[in-house]
C-alpha cells in the first residue's frame, strides 16, 4: 500500500509564466512537481483542450488500420483474452475515425455486452473473409446485461463510434480490408 502526501510549497515565476510548486511524498520519496498557473480564461481553455487531446491519445493505443469503401480507421486490436474481456469498458472518449478490432482464432459465436461501458457504440461482426454478417447499431450502455451477436458465427468484431455504421453505409455483406 502506498502512502501519498501532497504539500504546496509556493509559486515561482519563470520567463513571465507563473508555476505552482508541489512536493509529493510517495512512500517516503520526494517528488517535486511544477504546475502552470493560468490566469487568462482563453489560455486556460486552450490548455484544457490540449490536455483532453493528450488523454484521448493515451487512452487509445492504435496499432493497425482497417478500410471500408473510401473510409480508413485507426484501430486498436484486442487479440488476447484480457484485451478482449476489457474491450472499451471504462473508456469515456471515442475519437472520430477510430475502431476497436476483436480477433478470434476461429469462426465461432462471439457475444458482446455493454458491461462497464460509458459510450453508445456500433458493433459489426465479420466472417473469416472479412464480410459483414451482423450489425448492432447505437447500442446503449444501459442494455447491460443483454448479449449481442451471439447467434451469428464470426472471426472478427469491430466496434465504432455510435452512428458510424449507418453514416458510412455498412450493411450485411459489406467487405472490410485489413
Amino acid at each position: 500500500m502506498s502512502i501519498f502526501q501532497k504539500f504546496f510549497l509556493g509559486f515561482v515565476l519563470v520567463g513571465g509564466v507563473t508555476f505552482s510548486i508541489q512536493d509529493n511524498l510517495v512512500d517516503g520519496k520526494e517528488e517535486y512537481k511544477l504546475e502552470k498557473v493560468v490566469k487568462n480564461t482563453e489560455q486556460s481553455k486552450q490548455i484544457q483542450q490540449k490536455n483532453k487531446t493528450r488523454e484521448v491519445k493515451k487512452e487509445w493505443n492504435t496499432d493497425s488500420l482497417i478500410f471500408f469503401d473510401k473510409y480508413k480507421f485507426a484501430t486498436e486490436t484486442a487479440s488476447t483474452p484480457s484485451r478482449k474481456t476489457r474491450g472499451l469498458s471504462g473508456r469515456k472518449t471515442f475519437p472520430k475515425n477510430h475502431a476497436m478490432l476483436f480477433v478470434f482464432s476461429d469462426n465461432t459465436y462471439n457475444g458482446f455486452w455493454m458491461k462497464d461501458m460509458y459510450l453508445s457504440i456500433d458493433m459489426v461482426w465479420l466472417d473469416e473473409n472479412r464480410n459483414v454478417v451482423h450489425i448492432e447499431r447505437e447500442v446503449d450502455p444501459n442494455t447491460f446485461p443483454k448479449v449481442f451477436g451471439d447467434h451469428k458465427k464470426s472471426k472478427y468484431v469491430l466496434e465504432f463510434e455510435s452512428g458510424t455504421s449507418e453514416k458510412i453505409g455498412i450493411k450485411i455483406g459489406s467487405h472490410f480490408k485489413f
